[in-house]
Protein backbone atom coordinates (compact mmCIF):
# COMPACT_ATOMS: atom_id res chain seq x y z
CA UNK A 1 0.00 0.00 0.00
CA UNK A 2 2.90 2.11 0.77
CA UNK A 3 4.04 2.13 -2.66
CA UNK A 4 0.85 3.49 -4.41
CA UNK A 5 0.15 5.62 -1.04
CA UNK A 6 3.52 6.94 -0.57
CA UNK A 7 1.89 9.08 2.37
CA UNK A 8 0.95 6.46 4.79
CA UNK A 9 4.58 6.48 5.84
CA UNK A 10 4.13 10.00 7.10
CA UNK A 11 0.61 10.35 8.09
CA UNK A 12 0.76 6.48 10.53
CA UNK A 13 2.00 7.13 13.78
CA UNK A 14 2.58 4.49 16.33
CA UNK A 15 -0.56 4.69 17.74
CA UNK A 16 -2.68 3.93 14.34
CA UNK A 17 -0.83 1.27 14.13
CA UNK A 18 -1.31 0.09 17.57
CA UNK A 19 -5.24 0.46 17.18
CA UNK A 20 -5.24 -1.59 13.66
CA UNK A 21 -3.20 -4.51 15.72
CA UNK A 22 -5.94 -4.49 18.31
CA UNK A 23 -8.78 -4.72 16.12
CA UNK A 24 -7.30 -7.38 14.19
CA UNK A 25 -6.73 -8.99 17.13
CA UNK A 26 -10.68 -8.63 17.82
CA UNK A 27 -11.13 -9.84 14.59
CA UNK A 28 -9.80 -12.56 15.19
CA UNK A 29 -10.74 -13.86 18.58
CA UNK A 30 -14.83 -13.04 17.32
CA UNK A 31 -14.57 -15.03 14.30
CA UNK A 32 -12.33 -18.28 15.91
CA UNK A 33 -15.93 -19.30 17.92
CA UNK A 34 -17.78 -19.22 14.72
CA UNK A 35 -15.37 -21.60 13.06
CA UNK A 36 -16.11 -25.10 12.92
CA UNK A 37 -13.89 -28.29 14.40
CA UNK A 38 -11.11 -28.89 11.34
CA UNK A 39 -11.83 -25.54 9.36
CA UNK A 40 -9.40 -23.29 8.26
CA UNK A 41 -8.84 -19.36 8.41
CA UNK A 42 -6.69 -17.56 6.16
CA UNK A 43 -5.03 -14.20 7.61
CA UNK A 44 -3.83 -11.95 5.36
CA UNK A 45 -3.02 -8.58 5.50
CA UNK A 46 -1.26 -5.99 3.33
CA UNK A 47 0.84 -4.72 5.65
CA UNK A 48 4.45 -5.43 6.25
CA UNK A 49 4.82 -4.73 10.13
CA UNK A 50 5.67 -7.70 12.63
CA UNK A 51 2.91 -6.80 14.82
CA UNK A 52 0.16 -7.27 12.48
CA UNK A 53 1.19 -9.87 10.99
CA UNK A 54 3.75 -12.49 12.57
CA UNK A 55 3.69 -11.85 15.93
CA UNK A 56 -0.52 -10.90 15.75
CA UNK A 57 -0.44 -15.01 15.22
CA UNK A 58 1.99 -15.95 17.76
CA UNK A 59 -0.08 -13.44 20.25
CA UNK A 60 -3.37 -15.65 19.03
CA UNK A 61 -2.29 -19.02 18.87
CA UNK A 62 -1.08 -18.42 23.15
CA UNK A 63 -4.87 -17.64 23.70
CA UNK A 64 -5.90 -21.19 21.85
CA UNK A 65 -5.45 -24.78 22.46
CA UNK A 66 -7.43 -25.88 19.44
CA UNK A 67 -5.48 -23.91 16.63
CA UNK A 68 -2.50 -25.21 14.57
CA UNK A 69 -0.67 -23.42 11.75
CA UNK A 70 -0.30 -25.08 8.71
CA UNK A 71 3.02 -25.12 7.01
CA UNK A 72 2.32 -24.20 3.26
CA UNK A 73 3.89 -26.65 0.61
CA UNK A 74 7.56 -26.55 -0.41
CA UNK A 75 5.83 -25.48 -4.22
CA UNK A 76 4.68 -22.12 -2.03
CA UNK A 77 7.69 -19.88 -2.32
CA UNK A 78 5.42 -16.70 -2.44
CA UNK A 79 7.46 -14.18 0.20
CA UNK A 80 10.12 -15.37 2.96
CA UNK A 81 8.82 -17.59 5.98
CA UNK A 82 8.34 -16.58 8.88
CA UNK A 83 7.71 -18.38 12.54
CA UNK A 84 4.19 -18.56 11.29
CA UNK A 85 3.03 -17.54 7.93
CA UNK A 86 5.07 -16.02 4.70
CA UNK A 87 6.15 -12.17 4.70
CA UNK A 88 6.34 -10.85 1.45
CA UNK A 89 8.18 -7.59 0.67
CA UNK A 90 7.69 -4.83 -2.09
CA UNK A 91 11.05 -5.37 -3.20
CA UNK A 92 10.49 -3.29 -6.50
CA UNK A 93 7.99 -1.80 -8.54
CA UNK A 94 7.39 -4.64 -9.93
CA UNK A 95 6.55 -7.69 -6.95
CA UNK A 96 3.57 -5.45 -5.81
CA UNK A 97 2.38 -4.73 -2.11
CA UNK A 98 4.07 -5.74 0.92
CA UNK A 99 1.87 -8.42 2.35
CA UNK A 100 1.42 -11.10 4.71
CA UNK A 101 -0.40 -14.29 5.16
CA UNK A 102 -0.81 -17.23 7.94
CA UNK A 103 -3.09 -20.36 7.46
CA UNK A 104 -4.71 -21.80 10.73
CA UNK A 105 -6.88 -25.08 11.70
CA UNK A 106 -9.06 -25.43 14.34
CA UNK A 107 -8.61 -28.25 16.21
CA UNK A 108 -10.71 -30.05 18.30
CA UNK A 109 -10.44 -28.94 22.07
Amino acid sequence: MIRRHPDISILRTEEDVEQTALLQADILHNLWPQLKVGGYLLYVTCSILKQENVEQMQDFMTHYNNVVAVEFSDDCNWGIEQAIGRQCLPIDSESGDGFYYALLQKTAE
